[in-house]
C-alpha cells in the first residue's frame, strides 16, 4: 500500500510483473515489467521510493514510487533473496536470503551491502514497533531469531516456532512485555510472545 493509501502494489513473481491498483476501486492503473520474478516490496516512510526483492536472481532493486517504475539500481544480496524489512529511520534495508542462510543489511541510499548476518533460512522479516529488534522467521529450521539492528548481530536464536515459519505480524503490547509476534506457518498459525 502506498504511503498515501491510494495505490496497491502487487507482486506477480511467476509472471514477472508488478501490478499497481487503485486502492479504493481495485482498478488496474499500471503494469510494470519485472523480469526475474518480484517477490516482496517495502516502501520508504518518507521518500518516494521502495525496494523489490527478486529471489531467482538473488537481488534487490530500487523502485521509484513517484513514477511507479523500477530503476537501474540493483544489488545482489544472496541466493533466494525474499522478504524485506526497513529500519524505522529508513536508512537500512534488511534482506532475508532464504537459501544463503543470511540476512543482508543495505544502505538505502546506495544499496551497498553493509553487513551480512548468518541465520538459517530466513523467510520472514519484521522490525519491532520500537525499531530495537529485527525478528526473523527461519523457514526450514522452524525457529525464530532476533537481530539487534544497531550491532547487526543475532542476540537470540532457536526460539521454537511452527513448521515452515514464514512471516510475522507484530503488535505493541502493555509495558510489561516487549512485543507480541504472530508467526504464520505452513501447517497453520501459532502465536509467540516475547516478554
Amino acid at each position: 500500500l502506498s504511503l498515501d493509501g491510494t495505490k496497491l502494489y502487487v507482486m506477480h513473481g511467476p509472471a514477472g510483473k508488478i501490478s499497481i491498483l487503485d486502492a479504493t476501486s481495485f482498478a488496474l492503473l499500471k503494469t510494470v515489467e519485472a523480469s526475474g520474478g518480484p517477490a516482496a516490496m517495502v516502501i520508504h516512510t518518507t521518500a518516494s521510493h521502495a525496494w523489490v526483492s527478486f529471489p531467482s536472481r538473488g537481488t534487490v532493486r530500487l523502485f521509484d514510487t513517484g513514477n511507479d517504475e523500477l530503476t537501474a539500481l540493483e544489488t545482489p544480496t544472496g541466493k533466494w533473496a525474499r522478504d524485506l524489512a526497513l529500519s524505522l529511520d529508513g536508512e537500512r534495508l534488511y534482506v532475508g536470503n532464504l537459501q544463503a542462510d543470511s540476512v543482508s543489511v543495505l544502505d538505502t541510499a546506495t544499496l551497498d551491502v553493509l553487513a551480512t548476518i548468518s541465520t538459517p533460512s530466513p523467510a520472514g522479516l519484521r522490525m519491532t514497533p520500537d525499531g530495537a529488534s529485527l525478528l526473523v522467521a527461519n523457514y526450514f529450521a522452524n525457529t525464530i531469531a532476533i537481530i539487534d539492528p544497531k550491532q547487526n548481530q543475532v542476540i537470540a536464536k532457536n526460539i521454537a516456532a511452527g513448521q515452515g515459519s514464514d512471516s510475522f505480524a507484530v503488535m505493541e503490547v502493555p509495558p510489561q512485555m516487549l512485543y507480541r509476534a504472530f508467526v504464520s506457518e505452513q501447517t497453520g498459525s501459532e502465536e509467540h510472545t516475547s516478554e
